[in-house]
């Protein structure tokens, strides 16, 4: 039976060892001792007493204490730190037991058990713990609500953030399904998982509803943490209340289309108005060229056939015959004047004949004038007849661009082409001169009425568009306008039939 136990005592991992209570003499000690302590059994069986050497210096006097007064009792059962021979700390159980006889106390049964890896453990818990705490109490500073919740969306945290701002304590959240708790849409539910489960996080916004029944909305942030074995372990909720600065987004929202709608409508008013002054100084061309053409261009007639009369019937004497003639030579120049004003005003070939030869005519009279080399061309030859205002607006426009070639372009030639299709009429300026400077190009595009401006607003009038394309080596503007009319226009003529 002795060897039974002394072969146990050898195998087992815990310091064993018999001590003889009257002699204070170690009898035994087995081989753990000096796996735990790093120190030979022979120097422990030597001098025993010097076992208290190993105790930490910080737990020595407690332990001396302790043992000597448990002991004797069988009560001795302490863990203390003790140092190993490399300088490394090892924690001990260590318990002490007394065996008795009718002398008293004969033997003392020594056993000290390593619980290093259990301490360390126990640290570690505390450590985390403790820094888990931390953290809690860093996380209810926080404005934001946090929330932590389990894979079936029950809480596990709910912050000091999450109580102000839905109105439930940290207690009454608790195990709550989080979702029917705050009356998360399904549909958000639904999406916020989905990404959850794709790419462990989701960063959008929800409508919640508070302990009050007030309807707020959230700025909301999911992050999906596993454990190590790829188990959903807890999903982490920051959620930021923003509905005032939605309702305020709303409300500017709200002001810009309805001042973007106050400006749709001041701008179609002005359009209208400009349409409208286009069109009345149309018409007032049109009349001072017929003033002119009717009233000025008879009597100036009139007067040039008096003279001529005069003149051949010998009514004026030698002396005023210079000064008739001069008259007479100054009347015809007037009476082409007028003329040439009131067909450039309008032309009546446009009325009589249509757009085609009013065109021919003015080409050929500015290319007389100015010097000018202008080269027309229509397609098809029989171009014929639209609606008045049509036809006017490509005259006008026609006329607008040759004035700019002639005026500013410093271009020795033009080049216009007019051409129909079945559904649009297309115009082409071409000239050759130094361009048109882009931030002079937004001005005068910009100017309402007159230039290019006035040639946009003309077009716009008929639901047609405008490009104007410059370089140095010359300017091209290019216009296409619709033959019939759109809806969106207001247009009160329509497109007569070819002859």
């Amino acid at each position: 039976m002795e060897r039974f136990f002394l072969e146990i005592a050898e195998a087992i991992d815990d310091i064993f060892c018999v001590a003889d209570a009257q002699q204070r003499k170690v009898l035994y000690v087995n081989p753990a001792y000096e796996k735990i302590s790093g120190r030979s059994r022979e120097q422990f069986l030597e001098n025993y007493k010097d076992w208290m050497e190993l105790v930490h210096p910080e737990d020595r006097q407690r332990i001396s204490e302790s043992f000597h007064v448990k002991t004797m009792e069988g009560k001795f059962d302490e863990e203390f730190r003790m140092i190993r021979s490399d300088g490394s700390v090892a924690w001990i159980r260590g318990r002490c037991y007394p065996v008795l006889s009718g002398q008293g106390v004969l033997q003392i049964i020594g056993i000290a058990q390593d619980i290093t890896g259990r301490k360390l453990a126990e640290e570690l818990a505390q450590s985390h713990s403790r820094a888990m705490e931390e953290q809690a109490q860093l996380l209810d500073l926080a404005n934001d609500a946090i929330i932590a919740r389990e894979s079936e969306s029950r809480v596990t945290f709910w912050n000091k953030g999450a109580e102000s701002l839905y109105g439930w304590t940290a207690e009454e959240a608790d195990g709550k399904n989080l979702h029917a708790l705050l009356s998360t849409p399904a549909a958000s539910v639904h999406e916020f998982r989905a990404a959850l489960l794709d790419s462990g996080e989701w960063l959008g916004e929800l409508r919640h509803k508070t302990r009050d029944g007030r309807q707020i909305i959230v700025q909301s942030r999911h992050v999906l943490q596993r454990t190590a074995g790829g188990d959903v372990a807890r999903i982490l909720e920051i959620n930021r209340d923003i509905t005032d600065s939605k309702r305020a987004e709303m409300e500017l929202l709200e002001t810009k289309q309805h001042l973007e709608h106050m400006v749709a409508q001041r701008t179609a008013a002005l359009q209208e108005l400009s349409g409208r002054l286009l069109r009345m100084q149309d018409e007032e061309r049109r009349r001072i060229a017929r003033e002119l053409h009717d009233s000025m261009g008879q009597e100036l007639s009139v007067t040039k056939m008096l003279l001529e009369s005069s003149l051949q019937r010998g009514l004026v004497n030698r002396e005023n015959e210079h000064s008739v003639v001069q008259s007479l030579e100054m009347v015809e120049n007037v009476l082409k004047q007028v003329r040439s004003l009131s067909y450039l005003l309008h032309p009546p070939l446009l009325d009589e004949m249509g757009l085609a030869p009013a065109l021919h005519w003015y080409v050929e009279g500015l290319s007389q004038r100015s010097g000018l080399k202008i080269s027309l061309t229509i397609e098809p030859r029989e171009f014929g007849r639209f609606a008045s205002e049509l036809e006017t607006a490509v005259f006008r426009i026609v006329q607008e661009c040759l004035t700019n070639v002639y005026k500013h372009a410093q271009s020795p030639t033009a080049q216009v082409r007019l051409s129909q299709s079945e559904s649009h009429v297309r115009i082409m300026v071409e000239d050759a001169g130094k361009g048109i400077p882009e931030d002079k190009l937004e001005k005068m595009s910009a100017t309402i009425g007159v230039g290019i401006g006035g040639m946009r607003e003309r077009v716009r009038q008929f639901g047609g568009e405008v490009q104007i394309f410059s370089t140095p080596a010359g300017t091209t503007v290019e216009v296409t306008l619709p033959l019939r009319r759109n809806p969106d226009i207001n247009q009160s003529s329509a497109l007569r039939s070819t002859a």
